[in-house]
């Protein structure tokens, strides 16, 4: 494994193994969300992003089953790479990016 390969795998593990290409498709549906422009979903920002990718929320444990992967999400995302600032703290209400991508990765 030559230098580019190796210095490439902690991006690529942030990345979740998403492509550099799926990634920045992934940040610009993030942004879109992100009314507020501070890099976290909110709980308002949240949901119409959840109703698009056809998440339901209805039931409690709908919200329950959410937020364990949102968890499992945000622990993977730090296990990879990322920073507690770059997933936010756990049990916080909101995604960051990284969480995102995480989770995007979980739900395939």
């Amino acid at each position: 494994m030559d230098y580019m390969q190796t210095s490439s795998i902690p991006q690529t593990r942030k990345q979740a193994g998403f492509t550099e290409d799926e990634v920045n498709v992934f940040r610009q549906s993030f942004e879109k969300y992100d009314l507020d422009g501070n890099g976290k979903l909110a709980r308002e920002e949240l949901s119409p992003l959840l109703a698009d990718i056809n998440i339901s929320m209805r039931t409690v444990e709908d919200q329950r089953r959410f937020l364990t992967l949102l968890e499992d999400a945000r622990k993977e995302a730090l296990h990879c790479g990322a920073t507690v600032e770059e997933v936010g703290e756990p049990g916080s209400p909101g995604i960051a990016f990284w969480t995102f991508i995480h989770l995007m990765r979980l739900l395939q």
